[in-house]
């Protein structure tokens, strides 16, 4: 009887001395008095670095795609491109028909070719004028002409096309097709967009595949930016050789276009840890039960957090302390 009134005396000190969960500045200690003998496990307070991550969902893709389109109205006659194609500058992509501006350009050839005949006989300086008038004339009219074939801008790779039949009218304004720069593969997210910095590493994956290593590029200007566009999205680049790995470990990596960003959510350095299950709460205080001197007593202990199924402890205890649980 005499040890049960003393474990209700116990328990009343307890709650009284966890009350507060300001920083202790005293240890205390409560003895655990128990009938016959109790079995429980140990563990060890240490220091460590302690790391709490996010999946995030994101895109892999082509971001910075340029949209090459019609300046005119027109049938296609030629188009071959598809997506995934790799081109060097200048390799044909879609020729159309150019009829409404070949009358302007062999009008144009005929007076400038002309006004060569008179310069090349007179050499007046008049002539050499009138030469120079036509051949600009004629060069406009030569690059009108040209926007009828439409080519690679750059060293590029086909990322979308439209589907055309040959023959078809095609209006001013339409898109032909999407090109990018081959190596220009980001990884973008407007989901929880509070969690990454700019320059801060993240990891990337791909279903079931390995982790590939990666940074942030760029964060949401905070201004205006619709869910989508690209000032609303934080996009993140592969570190070197990650990408390249990750294209030959995942096939269709960029047709499925999907991908799962890990990025840290918490991150503490050199605090004392423990593991959630050795941390017991009671009346909204938190404890834990170390052994001293052979016997288990309660002292309170004020949390940092639980990250990831470690406790960080910022009071209580110390480094190297045996913990019961």
């Amino acid at each position: 009887m005499r040890k049960k009134i003393f474990v209700a005396l116990a328990v009343l000190l307890l709650l009284s001395g966890c009350g507060n969960r300001e920083a202790v500045e005293a240890e205390i200690k409560i003895p655990i008095l128990e009938e016959g003998a109790a079995e429980y496990q140990t563990v060890c307070v240490t220091r460590s670095d302690v790391t709490q991550t996010a999946n995030v969902a994101g895109k892999i893709g082509y971001i910075y795609a340029d949209e090459l389109t019609t300046d005119f109205s027109a049938n296609i006659l030629e188009f071959t491109a598809k997506r995934g194609d790799k081109l060097k500058a200048g390799d044909v992509i879609a020729v159309f028909d150019s009829s409404a501006v070949d009358y302007d350009y062999s009008s144009a050839k005929i007076l400038a070719d002309d006004a060569y005949s008179k310069y090349l006989s007179s050499g007046s300086e008049s002539a050499r004028l009138e030469y120079e008038i036509c051949q600009k004339e004629l060069e406009l009219v030569q690059y009108r002409k040209d926007l009828y074939t439409i080519r690679a801008p750059y060293d590029c790779i086909v990322t979308s096309t439209t589907s055309f039949e040959i023959g078809q009218a095609v209006n001013e304004g339409e898109k032909v097709c999407t090109v990018a720069r081959e190596g220009e593969i980001y990884v973008t997210t407007d989901e929880s967009k509070d969690y990454f910095r700019t320059g801060m590493p993240v990891s990337v994956k791909f279903g079931s595949t390995g982790e590939y290593t990666a940074h942030v590029v760029m964060t949401p200007t905070g201004s205006g930016g619709a869910r989508g566009s690209l000032n609303s999205q934080v996009v993140i680049a592969f570190d070197v050789g990650e990408l390249e790995r990750a294209l030959g470990d995942v096939d269709n990596l960029l047709s499925a276009g999907w991908a799962t960003i890990i990025v840290a959510t918490a991150e503490k350095y050199n605090v004392l840890t423990l593991p959630e299950y050795a941390v017991k709460s009671f009346a909204g205080s938190d404890y834990c039960s170390i052994i001293d001197n052979g016997e288990r007593v309660r002292v309170p202990v004020e949390l940092d957090g639980v990250y990831g199924g470690t406790a960080v402890i910022r009071t209580g205890v110390s480094e190297g302390d045996i913990v019961a649980y």
